[in-house]
C-alpha cells in the first residue's frame, strides 16, 4: 500500500491542534495554579494565628497581581472553548465543558494540597517555604518552562 505524504493542509491543521491543545493545557495549568495558592496560602496559611496569617495573605495577593494577567487570558481561553462547545453541541453542553474544566482544575489543586498539608492543617514550617516560593516568584505561571510563554501570549491578548 502507498502511504502518502500528509499535504500541507493536513500539516497545518495538526500544527493548529497541537498548538490548541497546549492553549488548552496551558490554561488547566493555569486555573490549577492558582487554585492550589489561593487554598495553600490565603486560606490554609492565611489562618495562621499572629502575623503569619496575614503575611500569607498579603503574599497571596502580591502572586495574584503579578499573575492577573496570564490568569485572564487563561480564564478568557476556557471561555472560548466553551463558547466553540456551546455552539457545536448547545449552550448547555458548552456551560457543561467549562465548568468540567474547573472542576478538573479544583481536584488537581485539592489533591497537591492534600500532599503539602495532609491532615488538612497548616503548620510554620510548610507555610515559611510556600511564603518563601510566593514572594520569590517561584509559583508564578510565566515561570513554567512550557506553559509560561503560552500564558504570556493568552495574558497579551486578553489586553
Amino acid at each position: 500500500a502507498c502511504i502518502a505524504a500528509p499535504t500541507a493542509d493536513a500539516q497545518t491543521s495538526n500544527a493548529q491542534q497541537a498548538a490548541e491543545e497546549l492553549r488548552a493545557a496551558a490554561t488547566g495549568y493555569a486555573l490549577t495554579t492558582m487554585a492550589t495558592v489561593q487554598q495553600s496560602l490565603d486560606v490554609r496559611c492565611g489562618r495562621m494565628p499572629g502575623e503569619a496569617g496575614p503575611r500569607a495573605q498579603a503574599a497571596y495577593r502580591t502572586w495574584l497581581d503579578r499573575n492577573t494577567p496570564a490568569l485572564e487570558g487563561a480564564i478568557r481561553h476556557l471561555h472560548t472553548l466553551s463558547q466553540t462547545v456551546a455552539e457545536a453541541q448547545g449552550a448547555d453542553a458548552g456551560r457543561q465543558f467549562g465548568e468540567a474544566r474547573i472542576a478538573e482544575a479544583t481536584t488537581v489543586a485539592l489533591q497537591s494540597i492534600a500532599t503539602v498539608f495532609p491532615d488538612g492543617t497548616a503548620d510554620d514550617p510548610t507555610c515559611a517555604r510556600i511564603l518563601h516560593l510566593a514572594t520569590a516568584g517561584e509559583m508564578d505561571l510565566l515561570r513554567h518552562p512550557e506553559f509560561g510563554v503560552v500564558l504570556e501570549q493568552l495574558g497579551r491578548a486578553a489586553d
